[in-house]
């Protein structure tokens, strides 16, 4: 008899705890920076045991909904949903291989380009003045501080885009490209100066939606062909130092990776 139907599968208790949790926090009940009640709380009224209160918690911190701190005054917190989570996927899959620093740029350049023109059509007095803000006046000598200023400048610029979604996908990107370049150590200057940053802010200031996206798309043209570049020069002296030791391309990831986590902690934003 041909089989028509699938099995039923019954939710594990800890995934219902989960779901019912997560529904709180989406719906208000618990807001960012509220603690969740303890586990002997959550034990009781669940009426399940410790193991599943605990493993529901774990899930809710991966899944970056809470963080759970350690002490006298710990317990699970109520985290603000943020880019960090978006910026952690995709870590993982470059440090995978599935995604190259290629790709990323390339979006990245699609989603400013559109970021630039909303920019030019929406932004408010206030938002200009925020933006303004970013344009620091004096030189930055120290390399980290460079990218914090280039990353402040393009967060800023996608809040003027009143879209939430393109700020999140722009920090989460941002993010992970300026961590990259760090990596990488280019020899000369890929980030914008101020001039550029300058000129797409006046953009901005005069609505110019047309003048803003030819700005952006040479700037993302230039430091995406830049860092281009430079990855293929790290691959390739890591690639030439570990051939001599008879080792493969699974040694220059693992080297890849290792500095990747070095830097992972680094916040740019």
């Amino acid at each position: 008899m041909e089989k028509k139907f699938s099995s039923i599968k019954q939710p594990k208790s800890y995934e219902l705890i989960f779901n019912q949790i997560k529904e709180s926090i989406i719906k208000g009940v618990f807001k960012p920076g509220d603690k969740l009640p303890s586990e002997s709380d959550l034990v009781t009224q669940f009426q399940v045991s410790r193991h599943v209160v605990r493993e529901a918690l774990r899930s809710l911190q991966t899944a970056g909904f809470i963080e759970i701190k350690q002490g006298a005054y710990g317990g699970a917190v109520v985290l603000e949903m943020n880019f960090e989570l978006l910026s952690g996927a995709l870590s993982d899959m470059l440090r995978l291989g599935k995604i190259s620093i290629s790709q990323l740029t390339e979006v990245r350049k699609s989603l400013e380009t559109e970021v630039a023109r909303l920019a030019a059509k929406r932004a408010t007095t206030d938002d200009l003045n925020k933006l303004s803000a970013t344009l620091i006046e004096e030189p930055i000598m120290n390399f980290k501080d460079r990218i914090k200023e280039s990353v402040t400048f393009h967060h800023v610029l996608s809040l003027c885009s009143h879209n939430p979604i393109y700020t999140i996908m722009m920090d989460s990107l941002l993010d992970l490209i300026h961590k990259l370049i760090i990596i990488v150590k280019p020899e000369k200057e890929i980030l914008p100066g101020k001039v550029t940053h300058k000129m797409i802010y006046e953009a901005v200031r005069m609505k110019d939606e047309k003048k803003a996206v030819e700005l952006i798309i040479e700037h993302m043209s230039k430091t995406a062909s830049e860092l281009k570049k430079y990855e293929e020069k790290y691959i390739k002296e890591n690639f030439n130092k570990l051939d001599e030791q008879k080792t493969g391309l699974n040694e220059i990831l693992k080297s890849f990776r290792y500095n990747f986590d070095h830097v992972n902690n680094y916040k740019t934003i």
